[in-house]
Order: C-alpha cells, then sequence, then structure tokens
C-alpha cells in the first residue's frame, strides 16, 4: 500500500471540508427562503422529488426498443459515428474493489435516437426552471445518458457524486422497478447541508485509502428505496448519500439519466 504523507493528508482533510462546509452552508441558507412553491421548497429542504407518469406507458417502450436496437447495432467502446455517443460496458474498479461489473453507460444517447432528443428538448426542458428556482442558480448539461443493468450484483457502496458542487440527475425509469431485485433507486435521508456524518465519512475515506466520495456510515433507519412503475421521473440532488440496489440475476432494468450541474 502507497504510504500515506501525515502533512499532506491534513491539508487535503482541511480542504476538502472547507470547500463541503461551505457549499453545505450556501445551500441550508437557501432552503430557509419561503417564496417557494411546493415542489420547489420539496427540491430544495429533501433534494428530491417524485412525479409519477412522467412518460406515457407508450413512448417508454418505444425508446427502450430503440435502445436496444442500438445496442444490438454497435460495438462496445467504439464512438457512433460522429455522434458523441459512447456505449461502454463498466468494469470499475477503487484499489480495492470492483463494482457494477458488466453494467451499460451509452453517453450522449440523445445524439443518435431522435425520440430521445425530443423528450430531453421537452419533458425534461421544462423541469429545469423548477431545480434553478429551488437553488436561485443557473444549471447546465453535462449528458444525457441511459443505463442498462442486467444482472448486476455487485453495485458501489454508498457514495456521493460530488463534494463541492451542487450536481442533480433527472432519471426516468424505462422499465417497472417493482422491488429491489430490479436495482432502485436508493437514498439516506439528512445526509445532505450539515451533516456530521458526512465528515465522519471523509476522514474514514482519507485514512483508509477508500474514494472520497464513498460514504459508507450512515444511519439506516434514513435509509430509502425508490420502487416504481416505468414512466417515473426522479430529481434527486446528487450531493447526498445514494446508492443503487443489487440486482438479483435475470433482472433488468434501463433507464434515462440527464446530468446537470450548477454553470461556473
Amino acid at each position: 500500500m502507497k504510504k500515506i504523507n501525515n502533512n499532506s493528508s491534513i491539508i487535503k482533510l482541511i480542504k476538502v471540508y472547507t470547500i463541503s462546509f461551505f457549499s453545505d452552508f450556501k445551500y441550508y441558507l437557501k432552503s430557509k427562503r419561503i417564496n417557494l412553491t411546493w415542489k420547489e421548497k420539496e427540491l430544495m429542504e429533501n433534494w428530491i422529488i417524485i412525479i409519477p407518469d412522467f412518460l406515457n406507458e407508450k413512448k417508454c417502450e418505444e425508446i427502450k426498443n430503440l435502445i436496444d436496437k442500438l445496442c444490438e447495432n454497435n460495438k462496445n467502446n467504439i464512438p457512433i459515428n460522429n455522434t458523441k455517443t459512447l456505449i461502454k460496458v463498466r468494469d470499475s474498479y477503487d484499489w480495492k474493489e470492483r463494482y457494477d461489473t458488466w453494467m451499460i453507460d451509452i453517453f450522449n444517447i440523445d445524439n443518435s435516437i431522435n425520440e430521445i432528443k425530443k423528450v430531453k428538448d421537452k419533458q425534461f426542458k421544462e423541469i429545469v426552471p423548477l431545480i434553478e428556482k429551488s437553488i436561485w442558480e443557473k444549471i447546465e448539461s453535462l449528458n444525457f445518458n441511459s443505463y442498462i443493468n442486467k444482472s448486476i450484483t455487485n453495485t458501489r457502496v454508498h457514495h456521493v457524486d460530488t463534494l463541492w458542487k451542487i450536481q442533480f440527475k433527472i432519471f426516468v425509469y424505462l422499465t417497472d422497478v417493482l422491488n429491489t431485485d430490479y436495482w432502485p433507486y436508493c437514498y439516506v435521508k439528512k445526509t445532505h447541508s450539515f451533516s456530521l456524518i458526512k465528515y465522519k465519512n471523509l476522514f474514514i475515506n482519507l485514512i483508509k485509502w477508500f474514494p472520497i466520495t464513498d460514504m459508507r456510515i450512515f444511519n439506516k433507519d434514513n435509509h430509502l428505496i425508490w420502487i416504481a412503475k416505468k414512466w417515473t421521473l426522479i430529481i434527486s440532488n446528487q450531493n447526498w448519500f445514494h446508492w443503487w440496489c443489487p440486482q438479483k440475476k435475470w433482472y433488468e432494468r434501463m433507464i434515462l439519466v440527464h446530468n446537470l450541474h450548477v454553470k461556473k
């Protein structure tokens, strides 16, 4: 194992703590505003909103079939024409363990499937003002992707996507996620603004050389799982602890993912 330099480790910890603390404090103050609709307040205070029936069943089936066809006709890790669309099969490794093995990411899928681009430019675009008004900041798109999961049994531990820049993901289930066997979205309440458990995790990550965004310690009583029918939309702030339940063999889940963050 790589030898730890105590001085540099302490400096790094202080830097991460400081940046993360001020980001938390900033959004804590914003959450106390009173001129918000219930949806905006829900998103600002709880960092998640669930919208059922976001897409109709026919549209979900159509998009799912188009994604399946795209995967059949294109190879892993080779860009599709000049679209910037990339199909990538995961075999992630964090120096200690592998996770999400055989999960399929399709990056920038809206560039290759016109029906997805239409949904992004219409239904997804209508969600953006809700997020911007909730946090009083402009957001921009990083990418629009799809996740395909079949028999993924070794998922990553609980984690956050970032510690110092607010990042949102908008998920839409394209297949039914009827129980924990299908890999539903999970999160831990009370792990966003001023969550002391986050800082405890940061310290453990540093001394044990875990990835800095791993969040392995949390109150299991606050753990929630989102089981829902296809066409359900989830808006989630990715700065809190979240996770995908491991699947059982032969189960499948497909989702659309719009990845956004606060503009610089």
